[in-house]
C-alpha cells in the first residue's frame, strides 16, 4: 500500500476502497489505461503528510477519516438566487454537468467531457494530462475523474457575455466525493470572463476535487472569478494550471469563505515574453475552518509580469495558510514579479501562516515580495466608538475597509458587485 500507510484511513482511502470507486468509472480503452496508471501512481504515493514541506500547514487527518461514494445525479433545483444577470451558465449539480440547466450562446464551445472521453480520444487524453498527475490530489482526480468540461473559445472571439460555472450541491444522503476536470481554452486574439462557483444548498459532507486546466494562446485575454463558498461541513480541494503564451493576460481573482477544509495549488507559467498575470484573492475563515492557498507562478522566458496581492481574515479558532512561490528561471531576464500578503487575525486563538518567496537565478528582473500578520487598530475602533459607532458595527467596519483593497482592484461591476453581496455582504462602501 505504500505511501496510504502513513496515515489511519477510512476505508475509502484505503486501497481495496480505492479500487472499488475505480471499478464504477464508465470508460475503457485508453482513458481506462490512463487512469488505472494514475490510481496506481496514487496508491504508491500516498497522501502528503506534515512533514511535506508544501503541505505541512494543512492538516489531512478528518478527510482520511471519512468516507465518500462517487458523485450521483440529482434532479433539478431552483438556481434563482444564484443568477448573475446577462450571463452564460454551465451548471454542476452534485458533480454531474447538468445541460438543462445551463444556458449558454452561440459563441462558446462547451463539451461534456465525459463523453470525450469514452471515446479515448488520445489527443484529448495528451491535453488532459498534467505533469502533476502523481501529486496527491491532482493524481486522485486523474485515476478517479468521471465528469468536467471542454470549453473552446475561438481565435479572434470576443465573448460578449461572462460564463458562470455554477457548482451546487444539494444532498443530504452518503457523502460524496466528485472529482471533476475543466479544460479551458483560450485561443488567439480572443477574450473572456469566467466566474467559477462552488455553494453548497446544506449542512451536508461532501468533497470537491477539482482540476482546472487553462491555455492562453498568443494576445489571449482572461479574466477569472473563482468564488468557494461551500457548506460547513464540506472538504474543497483545487488544483488550477494556467499556462499564458506571448503577450496574454491572465487576471485571476479568488475569494474562500466556505468548506471546514480548503486549499487551492495554483501554478501560473509563463512559457513565452510578454505575458502578464494579476494575482488576486481573499480569505476569511472563522470557526474551526482550515484554509490554504498555495501558488507557484514560473517565469520560464523574460519581459514577463506578475502581481499578486492576497489577504486574509482569520477569527475564532480558524488556521489560514498562503505559501506563495515565485521563480524566475534562467534566461528569463526583464521579468518584473510583485507579491504581498496582508492578513488580519481577529482571535488570540486564530492561526496564520505566511511564506511569500522569490527564488531568481538571472539578474536585470524587477521582484519585490512581502508579508504582514496584525490585528484590528485600538486607536481605529477608539475613534469609530467615539463617533457613536457600537464595538461590533466598528469591527465590521474595519475589516470590510480591509477587504476593499482587494475588491478596488477589480473593475466595479456585476461580478464584482455579486461576489461581495454572495460571500461577503458588501464591504464598507455599500
Amino acid at each position: 500500500m505504500g505511501g496510504l500507510m502513513q496515515h489511519k484511513l477510512a476505508a475509502t482511502w484505503q486501497e481495496e476502497g480505492l479500487r472499488a470507486l475505480a471499478a464504477q468509472l464508465p470508460f475503457t480503452g485508453a482513458t481506462q489505461h490512463w487512469q488505472d496508471k494514475a490510481l496506481s501512481f496514487f496508491i504508491e504515493d500516498g497522501f502528503p503528510t506534515r512533514k511535506t514541506e508544501v503541505w505541512r500547514y494543512t492538516d489531512l487527518t478528518d478527510l482520511l477519516q471519512q468516507d465518500f461514494v462517487l458523485n450521483k445525479y440529482q434532479g433539478a433545483l431552483d438556481l434563482s438566487p444564484f443568477e448573475i444577470a446577462e450571463s452564460n451558465r454551465l451548471v454542476i449539480v452534485n458533480g454531474h454537468v447538468n445541460f438543462d440547466l445551463s444556458t449558454c450562446d452561440d459563441d462558446l464551445s462547451i463539451l461534456p467531457l465525459d463523453i470525450l472521453l469514452e471515446t479515448a480520444d488520445e489527443t484529448l487524453l495528451r491535453e488532459l494530462k498534467l505533469d502533476l498527475d502523481s501529486q496527491y490530489f491532482a493524481g486522485l482526480n486523474s485515476a478517479l475523474l468521471n465528469q468536467g468540461a471542454y470549453i473552446k473559445i475561438k481565435p479572434n472571439q470576443c465573448v460578449q457575455k461572462p460564463l458562470h460555472i455554477l457548482h451546487v450541491h444539494h444532498d443530504n444522503g452518503p457523502p460524496p466525493m466528485q472529482n471533476l476536470r475543466f479544460y479551458i481554452d483560450v485561443d488567439k486574439n480572443a477574450e473572456v470572463q469566467i466566474i467559477e462557483e462552488h455553494v453548497g444548498l446544506s449542512d451536508a459532507v461532501y468533497m470537491n476535487n477539482i482540476v482546472t486546466q487553462i491555455n492562453l494562446n498568443f494576445d489571449a485575454r482572461l479574466r477569472y472569478y473563482k468564488l468557494q463558498r461551500d457548506s460547513a461541513r464540506a472538504y474543497h480541494m483545487a488544483t488550477t494550471v494556467i499556462s499564458l503564451s506571448a503577450e496574454s493576460q491572465l487576471h485571476y481573482n479568488v475569494f474562500t469563505t466556505g468548506a471546514c477544509l480548503s486549499r487551492e495549488d495554483l501554478h501560473v507559467r509563463h512559457y513565452e515574453r510578454g505575458a502578464e498575470a494579476h494575482l488576486l484573492g481573499l480569505f476569511q475563515a472563522n470557526d474551526k475552518q482550515q484554509m490554504a492557498h498555495h501558488t507557484r507562478v514560473d517565469h520560464f522566458k523574460g519581459g514577463c509580469t506578475t502581481h499578486q496581492h492576497y489577504k486574509g481574515i482569520v477569527d475564532d479558532r480558524a488556521h489560514a495558510a498562503f505559501d506563495g512561490q515565485i521563480i524566475i528561471h534562467p534566461g528569463a531576464q526583464k521579468s518584473s514579479t510583485h507579491q504581498t500578503n496582508h492578513n488580519l487575525l481577529l482571535s488570540d486563538q486564530a492561526e496564520i501562516d505566511t511564506k511569500p518567496s522569490l527564488e531568481i537565478y538571472v539578474d536585470d528582473v524587477t521582484a519585490s515580495h512581502g508579508a504582514t500578520v496584525g490585528e484590528l487598530s485600538d486607536k481605529a475602533l477608539f475613534y469609530l466608538r467615539s463617533r457613536g459607532i457600537s464595538e461590533d458595527d466598528a469591527r465590521a467596519l474595519l475589516i470590510a475597509a480591509f477587504a476593499d483593497a482587494i475588491f478596488d482592484e477589480l473593475p466595479r461591476n456585476k461580478i464584482t458587485d455579486y461576489i461581495k453581496e454572495a460571500s461577503f455582504g458588501g464591504t464598507s462602501d455599500d
